[in-house]
Formats: structure tokens, sequence, C-alpha cells
């Protein structure tokens, strides 16, 4: 029997919050911050950052999602639909990634100079980038495809996506560059990244939040969850105290007089808390749009 909450008011989606639900915000979040490294690595030249990106994606994103999907024996059916649904090509596009970073990165490692090919090989390069991007874009196209969820059902979600996997990447690279000689990494380049990112992520947020108010009961609700319901001080706390003001002031202030590695990396460890309070909000505040 159908119960009638379904079709008068907005009700909340169990499926992806509960249970094993953290194991799917961990899948997230960690193929988005080892995607988001390995593209700000690349682009800064930081080879062990694009290794450490690699196997946080390889090792980590794939054995959070096996252990979301409890039964990792049914792994294969992922693999059947890429036609039409964006689980099937989020796991394609990691297969992929896997494979073309691993081939433009093995050139780097002595025992594989011997490979007829280097790591700047253009075509490698650019096959790397788009799977990247595909990766940490994905999930967000994977909540969009859900239009029984109009919060989630937004362009807006996987660009949200985009921009916390470049800042997680970006926070990571921060938090374990004092692990390097100096020269592996321009740390001020990173710097830079960081406060770039961070403030046209404050900006997609609250145009974000704005037009999830303005559409509909159901979105409504959700908006209304993040910032005054029992997930508000995840949110607020979170994303955008912690994710976002703490680690925009660290950027900004270390550019302009300079900060000590350490608040440097304070502030990149509380983007990634960011990155990972924000997914967790977005899936449990997710509510289905009434029927009437």
């Amino acid at each position: 029997m159908i119960n009638p909450k379904y079709m008068v008011v907005p009700t909340s989606q169990r499926q992806w919050s509960e249970g094993r639900g953290w194991f799917l915000v961990a899948a997230f979040f960690l193929g988005g911050v080892g995607g988001g490294m390995y593209l700000i690595s690349l682009y800064l030249g930081f080879a062990w950052g694009m290794l450490m990106g690699w196997l946080i994606v390889l090792l980590g994103k794939t054995t959070a999602h096996l252990l979301f999907l409890g039964r990792p024996s049914r792994f294969w059916r992922a693999f059947t639909r890429p036609n039409s649904s964006w689980i099937s090509r989020g796991i394609i596009i990691l297969i992929l990634f896997t494979i073309f970073a691993a081939l433009q990165m093995a050139p780097m490692v002595k025992q594989f100079s011997w490979l007829p090919w280097t790591s700047q090989n253009p075509v490698l390069q650019i096959l790397s980038i788009i799977t990247a991007l595909g990766l940490v874009s994905y999930t967000g196209f994977v909540l969009g495809e859900l239009r029984a969820i109009p919060f989630w059902n937004s362009s807006l979600v996987p660009a949200l996506f985009i921009l916390y996997a470049l800042l997680g990447g970006t926070g990571l690279t921060l938090a374990t560059h004092p692990l390097f000689p100096p020269d592996f990494v321009d740390i001020h380049r990173a710097e830079r990244i960081a406060l770039w990112l961070l403030a046209i992520t404050a900006v997609a947020m609250i145009f974000y939040l704005d037009i999830m108010y303005r559409r509909g009961p159901g979105a409504r609700q959700s908006m209304l969850e993040l910032i005054k319901g029992k997930i508000s001080p995840i949110f607020i706390f979170g994303v955008v105290v912690v994710g976002i003001l703490v680690p925009l002031s660290v950027a900004t202030y270390g550019i302009i007089v300079g900060v000590s590695s350490s608040v440097l990396m304070v502030g990149a460890i509380c983007e990634l808390i960011g990155g990972f309070s924000l997914r967790y909000s977005l899936l449990k505040v997710g509510k289905y749009e009434p029927l009437i």
C-alpha cells in the first residue's frame, strides 16, 4: 500500500543516506579528492601528487564502492547499462582513468624508462585529463539522474562536485607538501589556486541554494533543512565555516603576508573536511517531490 505521506509532503530518501550510505559518501569524496589531486598535481608538475591522487582513486574509491554494494560479486552488473546509467558510465570512466593515468606516469619510474613514450606524451595527457574530469563530475550526474529528488536534479550539482574535487585536491596537495623537498611543488601557486577555487565555490553555493529555494516544495524543504534542520550544524559549521571561511582566510592572509607550513596545513585540512561535509549533507537532505 502506498504511504499517503508521499502524496502530499516532501519525504526523505533513505537508500543513499543511511546504513552503508557512509561508504557511498566516502566513495564520492575519495574519487573527487583523488581525481582533483591528480589534475592539480599535473598542472603544478607535482609527480608525487599525481601518484597519490591515482592511488586514492584506485584503492580508496574502489574499495568504498565495493563496501557500499554489500555484495561485491554483483559489481559486474554496473557495466551493463552505459547507454542509460551514469553509474555504469562512472565505473567505466574510473577504469579508463586508472589505465591512462598509469600509462602517463609509468615513464617517471626508473624501471619503466624503456617505454617508447614520455610522461609529456600529449595524447596520454589529454586522455588522463578527460577521464579525470569525468571521474570528478560523474557523481553529480548520478544524483542529477534522479528527477524525483529536485534538490539533486540540477546542472549545478556536477559543477559543485568538480569545484569541490579540485578544492580537495589542492587542499591535499597543500597538506602533504611538507613531506617533500621545497622544490617539488610550487606552494605559492597552489595557494593562489586554492584562493580562486574557494571564492568561486562560495559564489556557486549561494547561487545553487537560491535556485533550490525557488524551485518547488521538495527542493525548498531540502534547502531549509541544510540551513535550519538537523543537518544544519554539519552544513553551516562543516561546509561554510570550516570548509570555506577558514581556508579562505588562511589563503588570503598567506598570499598577502605569508603563513607557516603548519597553518597552511590546517587550512588545507579544513578544505578536506568541508568537501566531505558537503557530500554528506547533499545526500542526507535529498527529498522526493510530493506527487500532488
